[in-house]
């Protein structure tokens, strides 16, 4: 099946090195590609020039391959970014990105000076063909591949490491709306000093470096919504200014993946997580923000100087169980079996190293470790089995959370940045309950600390000791309030009471069963009364709702993650309690319209929220 690369394995991994030739004569600069703007050069005291090259590919050649939707309105959007930038932008667009235009503008692009920066980016379809021998091979597919021989008309996803380094530009930037799959670099990000300056990126701009930055993990789909995917939406946030944390005018790749990461991660309800890596040299690619007084800086002395280049080290840190690991308050990423995580520029000193499995049965690991310049410190992480329930106490809350998405917010009354932890469900006679708390609040604090996300909720109470008294701030009709709830110690039954809600079962060999299906064409899904057969079949807890039994793929419904077999309870706030009170809900929804539905899947309740008719 062809997988749209923005919903797959990433595909840079690619651009064969049959693109490019270079040679002795490819260090004589030449005219840049045919058909680029003939803007100014950015001016820049870190770079010579600055290029781009924009691909995207909705409609294909081959009627088998089937369209995409935004991957040109995502290249639209990185083109005018980066113009901004001062780059000169090369763009293929559909019936523009053949294989051999392709392959010419990677011949042309190495004809760029040693001293220049280049971004590549990339929209369209990917595709895995598996080899004789059993592995699989990844490609990007241009607009007039032939499905039935990718191979030999498509581009193959295995040699962007050696194709960053044959071209000639120091600073090479690869990004891709599209998921990490099959190429190897280890997903880290550097560890920056507070203050950097002008001596630190000009340091940085002296080392090359091939970067990667793509929209999501292995086998994560990436999501779109309204009018563009939503990593290049948060991503072009990034470059306008959002992700320039120290506000000091320059965007170093660093602090654009540390911006979109945590958003793109938020907003698809952790369905698409993007992946940042370094695939060859030290430095750090830049991006100036326009209108940033430029400053004239020296080169660096001929003789190293510490105080221009501090000595740093680098840490390697490895896990046989998926775990987060922290560094003092900063969060570093994961680990776990087959998956390193190294982080550079580390500077020398005592550092406490924290790690969390991701799930139950370890107990949280910490370790003082230090740091010397110079050298790679590596860090197996060993975790211990957790202790019998019996013989500590964890805090508990009795309540199911998820993300509060950006749509969320919106249709709860806050601002789409809002960050909280969004209530689905509450046990009942638990503390929360007791409390008041009740689906549909979005807890904003707790005990005093801002609530970024679920795993920020499970963390304080987890922590925090049975009986101890807490405030708690939510967001409630249009305004905030403030519990009090009074923490308790977790029942032997509740394995993990303050969790996300799980997937739906995805491979369920039939829908649930019923009669009198309605279907809403302008939701993308069907839907069927919940009879005593699904109340079983499902384990729900009554047979209020109505059960969806099919969702269009590219709908507006399964764009927003409903999901097969989940039972809706609410509508735009409304309860649903049958097969009629759905169809009155629903019957005149149109395109534009906002609506916010409570779902039950499996034991935990969830809300989504998205626009009918717009992906």
């Amino acid at each position: 099946m062809l997988l749209d690369l923005r919903s797959t394995r990433a595909a840079v991994s690619a651009i064969g090195l049959v693109l490019i030739a270079t040679s002795a004569s490819a260090q004589q600069r030449t005219p840049g590609p045919p058909n680029a703007p003939t803007l100014p050069a950015a001016g820049s005291p870190y770079y010579g020039e600055s290029w781009a090259l924009l691909i995207g590919v909705d409609r294909y050649r081959d009627s088998r391959i089937p369209s995409l939707r935004y991957a040109v309105n995502d290249v639209e959007e990185m083109r005018r970014t980066l113009e901004a930038f001062g780059f000169r932008v090369i763009t293929l667009l559909n019936e523009q990105a053949t294989l051999a235009s392709i392959e010419a503008a990677f011949r042309r692009l190495a004809t760029l000076g040693d001293k220049d920066r280049l971004v590549v980016f990339f929209a369209g379809h990917g595709e895995s063909v598996r080899l004789p021998k059993g592995s699989e091979e990844g490609f990007l597919v241009p607009h007039d591949a032939d499905r039935s021989r990718l191979v030999q008309t498509a581009i193959p996803m295995r040699d962007i490491d050696r194709l960053g380094e044959r071209l000639p530009p120091k600073h090479i930037l690869f990004v891709l709306d599209a998921c990490h799959s099959g190429f190897g670099f280890v997903g880290f990000r550097d560890i920056e000093p507070e203050v950097k300056g002008d001596a630190y990126y000009l340091a940085a701009t002296q080392k090359p470096v091939v970067q990667v930055l793509t929209a999501g993990e292995t086998g994560q789909k990436a999501t779109e919504r309204e009018g563009h995917g939503v990593f290049t939406r948060w991503l072009a946030q990034g470059l306008r200014g959002a992700a320039d944390r120290d506000g000091d005018g320059v965007i170093t790749a660093n602090e654009l993946a540390a911006w979109v990461e945590p958003h793109v991660t938020r907003e698809s309800r952790g369905l698409q997580k993007p992946v940042f890596g370094r695939l060859f040299g030290e430095g750090q690619f830049l991006f100036e923000l326009p209108g940033r007084a430029q400053v004239a800086v020296a080169p660096l002395p001929t003789e190293p100087t510490v105080r221009v280049v501090p000595r740093v080290g680098a840490i390697l840190i490895r896990s046989p169980v998926e775990v987060d690991v922290s560094l003092g308050d900063r969060r570093l990423g994961e680990a776990g079996p087959g998956i390193d995580l190294r982080v550079e520029n580390v500077r020398p000193g005592t550092y406490t190293l924290a790690a969390a499995a991701k799930g139950e049965g370890y107990e949280p690991w910490r370790r003082e470790i230090q740091i010397e310049a110079d050298r790679t410190h590596e860090v197996p992480i060993e975790l211990r089995a957790a202790r019998p329930a019996a013989s500590f106490r964890r805090g508990w809350l009795g309540v199911s959370v998820q993300p509060l998405t950006p749509e969320l917010a919106r249709a709860f009354g806050l601002t789409e940045m809002a960050k909280g932890v969004m209530v689905g469900d509450t046990v009942p006679d638990a503390p929360a309950a007791k409390s008041g708390l009740r689906p549909g609040d979005i807890l904003l604090e707790f005990d005093g600390k801002k609530m970024d996300g679920p795993s920020d909720l499970q963390r304080a109470v987890a922590l925090s000791q049975p009986n101890q008294n807490v405030k708690l701030k939510i967001w409630r009709d249009q305004s905030e309030r403030t519990l009090d709830v009074t923490i308790g110690e977790v029942p032997e039954t509740s394995a993990r009471p303050d969790r996300e809600p799980p997937s739906a079962p995805r491979d369920r060999e039939q829908s649930p069963v019923g009669t009198a299906a309605v279907s809403r064409p302008a939701l993308g899904l069907e839907a069927r009364p919940v009879t005593p057969e699904i109340v079983r079949q499902l384990n729900l807890k009554s047979a209020e709702g109505v059960v969806v039994t099919r969702v269009d793929e590219g709908s507006p419904a399964g764009e927003a993650g409903i999901q097969r077999g989940d039972v809706i309870r609410e509508v735009n706030r409304q309860r649903v309690r049958s097969m009629g009170d759905f169809e009155r809900l629903t019957k005149n929804v149109k395109e534009g319209d906002r609506l916010t539905v409570l779902l039950q899947r499996g034991p935990m309740s969830l809300y989504v929220a998205f626009t009918v008719g717009r992906g």
